[in-house]
């Protein structure tokens, strides 16, 4: 599994009418309307980096989204000590089957 966060920036005024759209969207986990360069923050799921980046192309594509900046976060088990967001990777994570 991955972990992604993209951030959007929108034509002004279409905000409301994109955070729907946002949410119907799959792989989408986590929406939260910022204020600054970018207009939301969202956090992204999926199963591999292919799988990823078709969500990251679906979200582009929508109308009136004039930038998207994509962030991966990587859950390296080498690394997470040393990760500060190791927080947010254990909302995120499936729960354990028991494997």
């Amino acid at each position: 599994m991955v972990i992604g966060i993209i951030m959007l920036k929108v034509l002004p005024g279409q905000e409301k009418r994109i955070y729907m759209t946002l949410k119907s969207k799959e792989g989408v986990l986590d929406i939260h309307h910022i204020f600054g360069e970018y207009d939301f923050f969202l956090i992204l799921r999926a199963e591999g980096l292919i799988k990823l980046n078709q969500t990251i192309e679906n979200l582009r594509e929508i109308h009136d989204v004039m930038v998207a900046r994509t962030i991966l976060i990587s859950w390296d088990k080498n690394m997470q000590e040393l990760n500060p967001l190791k927080p947010l990777a254990s909302r995120y994570r499936r729960p354990s089957s028991g494997t």
